[in-house]
């Protein structure tokens, strides 16, 4: 055989060679790469999938198409990777149950969003990351099997501000994950209630081993051994603290309810470390629990945020609205003109009258007497209640039970501890916490981004604790601190984190929207 025969066939074996191996990964169901884009013909598709070479096995997905992705054959769009839960898959989000399609009608209507697509990948209770073994890297898989798919398949946004993830529970941690440690691959991150708990915890959570054991490592283990250096370079109360300057590319939102069973303390303790290493975030807390409702009202706010991303745009703070002033009738002082007193129109001195003593202390925001007032306005109106003002720093020497007696007599009154509503702000408070937590029967105890300390041996006997702080307030540990003391007496508690800053608007804000949890007699 000549030479060029031998190498026409060497070349013939060649091509027959790559011919069997082709048809040899297509018996392994792997996909060829699109070389057009797929054309869809409805919006919502289900059941989609794709063969892994990286977990070796298919992968199903969803996908929510925007009207104008069926219409405009020229236009490409901005997507979102929605995680779901442990347990749950891609039907999830579909009607019925999350209703991913409602939320987004919802949403567009009210101008939160333009027109995206959703992807909505199967998640294997892999907690969206690799293995600890190497031997399921759904990251991996993600990063470079899915997103380029996607990428591939449909017209989209490639850009990292375009692309958007979002995920509750599992998916919560999943999304904080992927998006932190890909840089440049997302620019925004939502996580709803995410699985996030402290060291503390994982040393003694029971299933450690079905559920994050057999993920992060250090199955049948407790204490120490559960955080292995794998779980520790994925869970973002450890890797925020690595070069935070890395993660100013991402927009996160983390959005957790104060019902929630244990997860508060995690994402609380995580927006504490974000704040202390300059990582900007949004951070909220609502009066809700562990539930797709919650994460609905959630989802809102992320796909707004995403739209801020998209649009290049600072994320807007809360409007406060214009509160009315203060319809005072008379103005009355007492420990020698340290105290000011303000009655609204609707004040008798009766056996009904309530007070609400305001305690400003120190390092807080401008917020004067009138100030306080002017967010009180609505409750002073119409209701049979004063109101009492004063700074810690000149109740030096003077006592609760000599307040309370000083002010009250001044109003014509003799008052009891349920007819006291007692609200702090700021710093070094130290006149009517402790009372709050004596065992006295107070109406109500409120803190607005306050720095007190309950105190050991505290009995909670007030008819309510509110506490409330913007997500840029100062006192967040404090606040958070004393939330988790409340709940584990059993207090009835209530803690909101909003969208704000520590200032005077912040401020009113926050004390108007705690009298809606005050139950005054109107006179």
């Amino acid at each position: 055989m000549d030479i060029r025969n031998a190498w026409r066939l060497t070349v013939s074996l060649l091509i027959l060679a790559i011919g069997a191996a082709s048809c040899s990964s297509d018996k392994e169901g792997q996909e060829p790469a699109p070389q057009v884009k797929t054309k869809f013909t409805k919006r919502y598709n289900t059941g989609m999938t794709f063969y892994s070479n990286t977990l070796r096995q298919q992968v199903t997905y969803n996908l929510l198409l925007p009207e104008e992705y069926l219409t405009d054959s020229e236009r490409s769009f901005d997507v979102m990777y929605l995680f779901h839960g442990f347990g749950d898959s891609p039907s999830t989000w579909d009607p019925g149950h999350f209703d991913i399609q409602r939320v987004d009608a919802s949403a567009r209507a009210a101008g939160m969003i333009r027109p995206i697509i959703y992807v909505m990948p199967q998640g294997f209770n892999s907690y969206y990351v690799n293995r600890y073994d190497g031997q399921f890297n759904y990251m991996d898989m993600l990063a470079k099997e899915l997103i380029p798919l996607i990428d591939r398949m449909l017209r989209t946004n490639t850009e990292a501000r375009g692309r958007a993830v979002c995920g509750y529970s599992m998916g919560g941690f999943g999304a904080l994950a992927v998006a932190s440690k890909n840089p440049g691959l997302f620019g925004t991150c939502v996580g709803l209630s995410p699985s996030l708990n402290t060291d503390e915890q994982y040393r003694t959570l029971g299933a450690w081993d079905s559920q994050w054991g057999s993920v992060f490592g250090g199955a049948g283990t407790v204490g120490d051994a559960r955080l292995t250096s794998h779980y520790r370079s994925l869970c973002p109360l450890h890797f925020f603290n690595d070069n935070p300057s890395q993660y100013a590319s991402v927009n996160y939102l983390i959005d957790c309810g104060d019902d929630e069973e244990r997860l508060y303390i995690g994402n609380g303790e995580l927006h504490s470390l974000m704040r202390d290493n300059g990582i900007r975030h949004e951070y909220r807390v609502r009066d809700g629990a562990h539930t797709t409702a919650y994460w609905r009202q959630g989802i809102l706010e992320g796909l707004a945020l995403f739209e801020a991303t998209l649009s290049g745009t600072p994320y807007p703070e809360e409007e406060t609205s214009a509160i009315p002033q203060a319809p005072a009738t008379n103005q009355l002082s007492a420990a020698d003109g340290k105290v000011t007193i303000i009655t609204g129109d609707g004040y008798k001195a009766n056996s009904t009258s309530h007070i609400i003593y305001f305690e400003t202390g120190s390092g807080a925001a401008a917020i004067d007497a009138p100030g306080a007032a002017q967010a009180l306005a609505q409750m002073l109106a119409g209701r049979n209640c004063a109101l009492a003002l004063f700074k810690t720093s000149d109740m030096a020497g003077i006592t609760p039970a000599e307040l309370f007696s000083e002010v009250e007599t001044a109003l014509g009154l003799t008052g009891s501890d349920p007819a006291r509503q007692l609200m702090v702000y700021g710093k070094d408070t130290a006149v009517l916490a402790p009372y709050a937590f004596s065992g006295a029967a107070v109406g109500g105890f409120y803190a607005e981004d306050a720095d007190f300390t309950v105190p050991r041996n505290a009995q909670f006997k007030s008819r309510v604790y509110i506490l409330d702080l913007t997500d840029m307030g100062t006192n967040h540990r404090q606040m958070l601190s004393a939330f988790r003391t409340l709940r584990d007496n059993d207090a009835p508690c209530q803690y909101r984190v909003r969208n704000g800053r520590d200032n005077l608007a912040g401020a009113q804000r926050g004390i108007t929207s705690m009298t809606s949890f005050m139950n005054l007699p109107v006179r």
